[in-house]
């Protein structure tokens, strides 16, 4: 299971999504109980605080970011699967 080790307090991005096209579509879920919040450039299009969040798809931006929000020092770790279909 991969993790990631906040460098500062606040928002840290986790995950980047480059692509030209659709992207496969994706999840990823943190431990714990951190709030994440998908980015398009700068702009946030989407948050989550149950711990999980869909990135990805048909009509997706070129360039995504998934972000966590935790404090210096703490570790977390996620997984990533493909969303449920609905």
């Amino acid at each position: 299971m991969p993790s990631y080790t906040f460098k500062r307090s606040g928002w840290e991005t986790i995950e980047w999504l480059w692509f030209l096209g659709s992207a496969p579509a994706r999840r990823i879920c943190v431990s714990g109980t951190h709030p994440l919040r998908l980015l398009v450039g700068p702009i946030p299009l989407k948050t989550s605080t149950d711990g999980c969040i869909d990135y990805g798809g048909i009509g997706a931006v070129a360039l995504q970011q998934v972000q966590a929000r935790g404090q210096r020092g703490e570790t977390i770790s996620f997984t990533q699967t493909v969303p449920p279909t609905p």
